[in-house]
């Protein structure tokens, strides 16, 4: 998945909650307010092994 994948999926992807993502297919598998519920929602769609992440209460622009 290049940069810019990344950051649109989680641009798409809200803020304050867990992501389960397929890293194979570079989408958003799982939602959730918990991890449990991302993870379930992943499972249930397929994915016995996503990559997890939460994101934070807001974006912030960051200078490097």
């Amino acid at each position: 998945m290049s940069t810019e994948q990344r950051v649109k999926l989680l641009e798409e992807a809200g803020t304050d909650v867990w992501i389960a993502v397929d890293e194979a297919k570079g989408q958003i598998v799982g939602r959730g307010e918990t991890y449990s519920a991302a993870v379930a929602m992943a499972e249930e769609a397929g994915n016995s092994d996503p990559l997890v992440i939460k994101t934070p209460p807001t974006w912030a622009p960051m200078v490097l």
